[in-house]
């Protein structure tokens, strides 16, 4: 090797130059660090298919997305769909009471606080046919809209509102008919406290909610 400053021929172990004595200064070399990446597997997209339920899915289990339907926006929702099973019951009840019927012109001619009376004998011939067509209706009417690809009834839809299961899923028609049926649990209990629950619950759930394992949540 050669001096850096007098350019005259050095041993290669020298460590001073013999013409001028410059100390030699060796620089090492750094050492090669081999880099092996481990190997990773891209979580796949959803399918367009189900990218619906896989977005409600993600969003109910991110809790800062979740948005629960509370006490008032239900009753809301319950107002326009009495109002639209009203509508659908009484086509089928004008067809099984005719308006010249004598049960039902004695029922008509009631007090307003007697027409609800079961013990009343001009009420129960009516409540007979009445309260199964009611039940009938209200059943399809509630099961067949939450089971749909709607979520929820036309009063729900028209608030924004939807029913899933406890994980954001699309509830199925076996559970609708059983958050429909536990209302009438719910509504055997004193003061309305059954419904009342959807006021008070960390999830805003009424006690058919808690009975089916549904959730209404809301939309942004």
């Amino acid at each position: 090797m050669f001096c850096t400053k007098c350019g005259e021929t050095m041993a290669d172990d020298a460590d001073f130059c013999g013409a001028c004595g410059t100390q030699v200064i060796r620089v090492r070399p750094m050492p090669t660090i081999a880099w092996n990446p481990a190997p990773t597997t891209p979580t796949p997209a959803p399918s367009s298919a189900s990218s619906q339920d896989w977005t409600s899915a993600s969003a109910t289990r991110v809790g800062a997305r979740v948005l629960y339907a509370g006490f008032w926006l239900r009753a809301m929702a319950y107002m326009v769909d009495i109002f639209l099973l009203g509508l659908l019951a009484t086509p089928l009840l004008a067809l099984l009471l005719p308006a010249d019927s004598e049960r039902w012109r004695q029922y008509s001619e009631l007090p307003l606080h007697e027409m609800l009376d079961p013990f009343s004998p001009a009420v129960l011939p009516v409540m007979v046919v009445v309260m199964p067509v009611v039940l009938l209706c209200g059943w399809l009417y509630y099961a067949l809209c939450e089971s749909s690809s709607w979520q929820g009834t036309l009063g729900k839809k028209w608030l924004r509102l939807w029913v899933s299961d406890l994980e954001g899923r699309p509830v199925t028609f076996g559970r609708a008919s059983a958050r429909f049926f536990g209302k009438i649990i719910t509504g055997f209990v004193p003061f309305g406290i059954g419904y009342f629950l959807a006021g008070f619950t960390a999830r805003k759930q009424a006690l058919h909610d808690i009975l089916a394992g549904c959730l209404v949540l809301r939309r942004p």
